[in-house]
C-alpha cells in the first residue's frame, strides 16, 4: 500500500468545515490494469468454470452409467430401480438449476 503524503491545507479554503482526512494514491498505470484483469479472468475460469465443468461431467458420468444398467438385460429389480431414482434426482436438480429461483 502506498504511504500517504501529507499536504498542508490552508484553513480559508474550506471556510465553516473541518478537513479530517485527505490521502492521494498513486494511480494504477494501464500495464497494471491489464494484468490485474488478466488475473481475475483466469482466476474466474480455474475456479467458477472449472468446479461447474468438473460437477457436470461427474454428473454426466453418473448419468451414463444409470442409463447402461437400465438398458442392460442381466441386473435385478433393485439395481434397475437404484438406476431410476439416481436418473430422476439427476433430472430433477438439472432442472432445478437451470431454471430455479434468481437469488440477487
Amino acid at each position: 500500500m502506498p504511504v500517504p503524503k501529507k499536504v498542508d491545507i490552508p484553513a480559508e479554503a474550506f471556510d465553516g468545515m473541518k478537513v479530517s482526512k485527505f490521502e492521494m494514491e498513486q494511480v494504477e498505470s494501464e500495464d497494471e490494469k491489464a494484468l490485474r484483469l488478466l488475473k481475475e479472468r483466469l482466476s474466474f475460469y480455474w475456479k467458477e468454470l472449472g468446479a461447474l465443468g468438473f460437477a457436470a461431467m461427474l454428473v454426466l458420468a453418473t448419468a451414463v452409467f444409470c442409463f447402461v444398467v437400465l438398458w442392460n438385460t442381466q441386473p435385478n429389480a433393485p439395481e434397475r430401480q437404484w438406476a431410476q431414482t439416481v436418473l430422476s434426482a439427476i433430472v430433477t436438480g438439472s432442472v432445478g438449476y437451470a431454471f430455479g429461483k434468481n437469488s440477487k
